[in-house]
């Protein structure tokens, strides 16, 4: 957990002109240590945002509130069922990083974003308000 006054200024931005600084930052070494941090939020009725790659572009990923940056350490494919058409990913994994794992199945996990090297699943969170547990193969 970061409450520098440098983090938070870090993450108090996206790319928009959007700024909010947050309470702090958490970057999860894995989905449990994020529980763990969503349930000390959850205690205490704290705001929290889901990140990603920073690249909303209008605000999204801005809030007064904890930030959760996925993208420092929770960037695996947990599994990948062709035949259902599921990938199980960790919310910090980019999309090209994905689609280039899911390259020799012929899949790819679309849609087809402007910025797909920085992009990760996290920052669907931000958009949508609810994290992505899987996400749907086309």
């Amino acid at each position: 957990m970061r409450f520098d006054p440098g983090s938070r200024a870090a993450y108090s931005t996206d790319a928009s002109n959007y700024r909010q600084v947050p309470i702090g930052v958490v970057m999860p070494r894995n989905p449990d240590a994020a529980v763990a941090a969503l349930a000390v939020c959850r205690q205490y009725d704290v705001p929290v945002l889901s990140r990603g790659g920073g690249t909303s572009l209008a605000g999204q990923c801005c809030n007064a509130g904890v930030v959760i940056d996925w993208s420092k350490y929770c960037t695996r494919v947990t599994s990948v069922d062709t035949d259902a058409g599921i990938a199980v990913v960790e919310p910090g994994i980019k999309l090209d990083q994905l689609n280039d794992e899911l390259d020799s199945s012929g899949w790819m996990v679309g849609h087809r974003h402007a910025y797909p090297w920085t992009f990760h699943t996290g920052e669907k969170g931000g958009r949508d308000r609810r994290p992505p547990r899987h996400a749907e193969l086309r």
